[in-house]
């Protein structure tokens, strides 16, 4: 089946942002179950739930997909990944994760608010700076993310409107003077 937004004015359905492949997946793991048993080898059925606004209120945490993966990978305590964590190639599409990603990817949301049925009192992390301070989470580096209006505390509204607006690409962009592909030393 084909996972889509229904929130289109036109009525038809754009694809889900596709970052990352079944196979590099499968490169290093043998089937995709973990938690879910009948949900095997199937991303989109992953981020079916583990979307930016799913928070999980047992653990006080995001599962967004983008934020859980590389913070897995990257915590050697929990997994010991068997290659270079700043190849982004090793599991992402070529354009699965260079700078800027698409203004229709969602913030993450990091407190569910008053509702929890309604996305709109959520406080959310902007997208590249939830990505990248998944790894990169010492102080200089949050001060430089917000420097450069990411942020750890505004909402999808303001991101929307344009009150709040990432820079990452000015200087992280592709061909840009640090590059995501060169100061991860992508091959």
């Amino acid at each position: 089946h084909r996972f889509f937004s229904i929130d289109e004015a036109d009525g038809d359905p754009d694809e889900r942002r596709k970052s990352v492949e079944l196979e590099s997946c499968l490169a290093c793991h043998s089937t995709l179950s973990f938690h879910s048993g009948n949900r095997n080898d199937d991303i989109d059925d992953c981020v079916t739930c583990h979307n930016p606004r799913y928070y999980s209120t047992r653990n006080n945490k995001s599962v967004d997909f983008k934020v859980l993966i590389h913070t897995l990978h990257g915590d050697e305590e929990q997994v010991d990944y068997p290659g270079n964590l700043g190849n982004c190639t090793a599991c992402h599409t070529d354009d699965g994760y260079t700078l800027p990603l698409a203004s229709t990817v969602l913030g993450t949301t990091v407190n569910p608010g008053n509702d929890l049925q309604d996305p709109r009192d959520d406080t959310v992390t902007t997208p590249t700076t939830a990505v990248c301070s998944s790894c990169h989470d010492d102080a200089v580096a949050t001060a430089h993310m917000t420097s450069n209006g990411g942020s750890f505390n505004t909402t999808q509204a303001a991101i929307d409107s344009g009150q709040v607006v990432e820079e990452c690409s000015v200087c992280h962009g592709t061909g840009r003077s640090a590059d995501v592909t060169e100061v991860h030393d992508i091959p």
